[in-house]
């Protein structure tokens, strides 16, 4: 068994060590044409040219990644800025009104490097659909809205029923994102 799995295994590799690799059309191409142009670069400028589809590039000054588009230009892709989760509060909230937001404390999160300019992606860490003041109905409910502000991520849990809810507990999972 361990010799037929070494064998299928070297079978696999030989477009990568030998000459030749074959085509989707089904004739061959030396394997130094294939690797001429590396996928993946990395350096602390952007190179003068690209491939689209194939390259991808990692700013190492910036660590920013970068992808070829389809006009042969680099765009950056999306950068992570920061991450964490965050229970957003139960107290009471008034009909037609949100919590108070209290940076970097209630319903606010620390984010350091965060610019208003940002935007966050966002998600319960479990399914809210039966959670007080979540829950599906006709008449209204709670929502959550995330928004930035220099260093934080911040919450508006808002009341759109005609009397107070008293919200049961969720947590959020973010990240803040820079194109």
């Amino acid at each position: 068994m361990k010799l037929y799995t070494l064998t299928v295994l070297a079978l696999l590799a030989i477009p990568a060590w030998g000459q030749y690799a074959p085509s989707a059309s089904g004739s061959t191409t030396a394997a130094a044409e294939i690797n001429s142009k590396p996928a993946f670069q990395t350096g602390t400028s952007d190179p003068a040219n690209c491939t689209a589809g194939k390259d991808l590039f990692f700013n190492t000054s910036s660590l920013v990644w970068k992808f070829c588009t389809a006009t042969n230009t680099w765009t950056s892709a999306a950068k992570i800025i920061a991450s964490g989760s965050l229970a957003l509060a139960t107290s009471s909230i008034s009909s037609a009104a949100c919590q108070t937001v209290t940076a970097g404390s209630v319903n606010s999160a620390t984010a350091t490097g965060t610019a208003t300019t940002d935007a966050i992606n966002f998600t319960a860490n479990g399914s809210i659909k039966a959670v007080t003041g979540y829950v599906p109905g006709t008449t209204g409910g709670l929502t959550i809205t995330a928004y930035p502000t220099t260093n934080n991520v911040n919450f508006d849990v808002c009341n759109w029923t005609s009397s107070a809810v008293t919200p049961g507990a969720v947590t959020v999972n973010w990240q803040v994102i820079r194109q």
